[in-house]
């Protein structure tokens, strides 16, 4: 359960770069492959309206289009010279694509494509054991990305909060993890993708939400002490009283209380769609955490 292969979405932005700096941690420490994915969407022109479309905004005219293509270019070469200062600062070296990797080392590529998230993150993260990327908390926030690496590429996503409460570790894991447990599939997936993390963590504490009726299930507390301790973890367990706030709500203030500095979790049981429009755990601390968030679906 090593990661040894690391995917980063990194668009160029200031705000993503403790993103980048989570990824470069772990690559380091892992001796992992970091590859930082740099998306372009391309300007497209129609022959004969010449009415400029460029990522969905629509332009009258192609001296708008170019330029919003030069400002794009430079955005990748920012990108690109952020991966290089960062990657330097972290003692990772970055080599060049095509490059033969080293067993063993930490390195890492920077890569540029052309096209949107959903065509491409698929793919780009098929031989990728972990999405490492920033979220806006914002109610209006873009969950393309995470949502995307969860249910298209089926892979764990290591989402980092754009303005955490506390600094991003520039060195190794998290070593304070707290794993909301509810017994879903996603968490139990969420539970497996953990451990590598857990391994490198000096704190862990598994907390459930405890049913309305308060009933716990000793069986299953059993079987999660033991699959833990089968890994080499040990692990705190608690159980916390559901009363009358929303569970997002509770698993956040118990992550404050216990001061984590990741949060595990489950993504999405319901589906995505239906936690947007009913209201769900994951739609709920996607838009009010403000520390990483370790999810599978």
């Amino acid at each position: 359960m090593s990661i040894k292969s690391i995917l980063n979405i990194f668009g160029g932005e200031a705000y993503e770069l403790n993103a980048l700096t989570a990824a470069l941690a772990i690559t380091h420490t892992s001796r992992a492959t970091l590859r930082i994915l740099h998306l372009v969407e391309p300007p497209v022109v129609s022959d004969v309206t010449g009415i400029g479309i460029y990522s969905g905004l629509v332009y009258g005219d192609l001296a708008t289009v170019e330029r919003v293509d030069q400002e794009t270019k430079a955005l990748t070469q920012a990108a690109k010279t952020y991966a290089e200062a960062y990657c330097h600062h972290q003692n990772v070296p970055l080599l060049s694509e095509g490059t033969q990797v080293t067993m063993g080392q930490a390195q890492a590529f920077f890569r540029a494509v052309t096209g949107d998230v959903r065509d491409n993150l698929p793919r780009e993260a098929s031989t990728a054991d972990l999405i490492v990327t920033d979220y806006d908390n914002r109610p209006e926030g873009d969950l393309s990305v995470i949502l995307t690496g969860l249910f298209n590429a089926d892979r764990p996503v290591l989402a980092v909060p754009r303005q955490p409460a506390s600094a991003v570790r520039t060195e190794g894991y998290c070593q304070t993890i707290m794993f909301a447990w509810d017994g879903s599939v996603p968490s139990g997936k969420a539970l497996r993708e953990a451990v590598a993390h857990m391994l490198h963590a000096t704190n862990i504490f598994v907390v459930r939400v405890m049913s309305d009726d308060g009933a716990v299930d000793e069986q299953v507390r059993s079987d999660l002490i033991t699959y833990l301790r089968s890994h080499c973890i040990d692990a705190e367990f608690l159980f916390v009283e559901r009363d009358k706030r929303k569970v997002g709500e509770i698993l956040l203030q118990e992550a404050t209380r216990l001061k984590a500095d990741m949060l595990v979790m489950g993504a999405y049981g319901r589906g995505h769609i239906s936690e947007m429009l009913l209201g769900g755990v994951t739609d709920y601390v996607l838009k009010h955490a403000n520390l990483p968030l370790l999810l599978a679906h």
